[in-house]
C-alpha cells in the first residue's frame, strides 16, 4: 500500500470531533471535524447577553479571556453583523453604524450631503460625494465630549446653511454617535431627558457609556 493510500485509509477511519473555537470578538463557536478531516462550523452557542454559553466557555483559558477583555476595552464596540438601520433624528440629522457609511445608494436615497465619522479605524468611503468631519473619539467614559463640541456645531451649522443633511456614525452606532447627536440637541435648547428619549425612540439599541451619559446630563449645568 502506497503512502497516499495509507493516508486516505486513515482519513476514512477518523471520527467526528467537536472543537470549541474562540473568535476575536469573544464569541465561542463549535466546529466539527468530519470524516475527511475538514472542519465545519456547526454551532454558535450564546446566552441572552450575547456571550458564549458558560458550560462551553469554561473550557477557555484565563489567558484567552484576558486577551478578549483587552480587545473589548480598546475603545470601540466589535460588531460583525451588517446594521443598516438608518435612523432619522430630525429633518436633517440621521444616525447609524459604520455599515451605512459604506452604502452609497442608501445615503443618497435620503439626500445625505455631510457625514460625521466618529468611528475607530473606519476610513471615509466616499470623499468625492460627501463632506466629512472626522472625530477621534474612543468609546471610553473619560473621553471628553465637549472637546469636540465646537467642531461639531460649526460643521452642522455649515451643513444646514447649505440646506444639507448630515449622517452621524461611529462603529456600532450605539454610544459615540448618539452622544454627539444628543450633545447637539442639548446645545440647541433641549433638556437632556428630552434629547435622550428622542434619539432612543428613533434608533434601537442606543446606549451611551456611563461617562458620556454623565457629561450630557451635566452639559447645561456648567
Amino acid at each position: 500500500m502506497s503512502l497516499l493510500e495509507r493516508i486516505q485509509s486513515k482519513k476514512q477511519s477518523l471520527r467526528p470531533v467537536d472543537v470549541n473555537i474562540m473568535l476575536e470578538n469573544g464569541m465561542e463557536v463549535v466546529e466539527r471535524r468530519s470524516s475527511d478531516g475538514s472542519f465545519v462550523r456547526i454551532e454558535e452557542p450564546q446566552t441572552s447577553n450575547g456571550c458564549a454559553d458558560e458550560s462551553t466557555n469554561a473550557q477557555v483559558s484565563n489567558r484567552q479571556r484576558k486577551k478578549i477583555e483587552y480587545k473589548r476595552r480598546l475603545g470601540f464596540v466589535v460588531d460583525e453583523k451588517p446594521d443598516l438601520q438608518l435612523a432619522r433624528i430630525t429633518d436633517n440629522i440621521f444616525l447609524g453604524s459604520q455599515d451605512i457609511a459604506a452604502e452609497l445608494n442608501l445615503l443618497k436615497a435620503v439626500s445625505i450631503t455631510h457625514i460625521i465619522n466618529c468611528a475607530t479605524g473606519v476610513k471615509n468611503s466616499f470623499p468625492k460625494h460627501f463632506e466629512y468631519l472626522n472625530l477621534e473619539i474612543l468609546d471610553l467614559p473619560d473621553s471628553k465630549l465637549e472637546d469636540y463640541s465646537e467642531k461639531v456645531l460649526e460643521f452642522l451649522s455649515r451643513a444646514f446653511e447649505a440646506k444639507g443633511r448630515v449622517f452621524v456614525h461611529c462603529n456600532a452606532g450605539i454610544s459615540r454617535a448618539p452622544s454627539i447627536v444628543i450633545m447637539y440637541l442639548i446645545h440647541q435648547g433641549m433638556q437632556f431627558n428630552e434629547a435622550f428619549a428622542l434619539v432612543k425612540s428613533r434608533r434601537t439599541g442606543v446606549r451611551p457609556n456611563p461617562g458620556f451619559l454623565h457629561q450630557l446630563q451635566e452639559l447645561k449645568k456648567s
